[in-house]
């Protein structure tokens, strides 16, 4: 059977599903992953040099990493891999991500619903086009014939603050019916 889990990073969610063991002890793999992931003996790909040792004066007590092991760079695919290839190897479950859900209007902008919303200047402009046109729709704008057919003819800000508030009422339901949360 599986379970969901939440990992929580800084602009958004990833919901995976995971085996009921993983999930019930969700932070307790995260521990055993960030030892692995920061371990310098582990040879994983993540690892980043930082070029800004480049500029440190040679004197400095400072010193870059000789294998250019200074930091990590991942996201919530390296977890996956790790609970898939370490803990999960011999399973047939495994763990996948199943959604990314976006906490913050820069985020959403990024992700953009399949029908572009309009701009606030193509709204007004719809307005003046639909006006002349209203029965000749050839006439429109693509992304506005399109906005139309879709009933989404509403401002990026709309559409954004509501996907925003929806989402996070989503995920607060979740937590609070017991959905294991984890940070990263």
């Amino acid at each position: 059977m599986m379970k969901t889990v939440i990992p929580e990073w800084e602009y958004h969610y990833d919901l995976l599903d995971c085996p009921d063991f993983i999930a019930d002890d969700a932070g307790g793999y995260q521990a055993k992953f960030d030892e692995w992931l920061f371990d310098k003996n582990n040879d994983h790909g993540y690892w980043r040099r930082y070029e800004f040792w480049d500029n440190e004066p040679q004197n400095s007590a400072v010193k870059p990493d000789p294998n250019g092991r200074d930091g990590v760079s991942y996201d919530v695919t390296a977890f996956i891999d790790w609970l898939n290839n370490y803990v999960l190897q011999e399973s047939a479950e495994k763990v996948t991500l199943a959604e990314i859900i976006y906490k913050w209007p820069e985020a959403v902008r990024r992700e953009r619903t399949k029908v572009t919303p309009l701009t606030l200047e193509e709204a007004r402009d719809f307005e003046r086009i639909y006006a002349e046109n209203p029965v000749n729709r050839e006439a429109w704008p693509r992304k506005m014939r399109d906005a139309f057919d879709s009933g989404t003819i509403k401002t990026l800000a709309e559409i954004e603050n509501s996907n925003q508030n929806a989402n996070q009422q989503r995920i607060e339901v979740m937590i609070k019916a017991g959905v294991p949360r984890i940070y990263f």
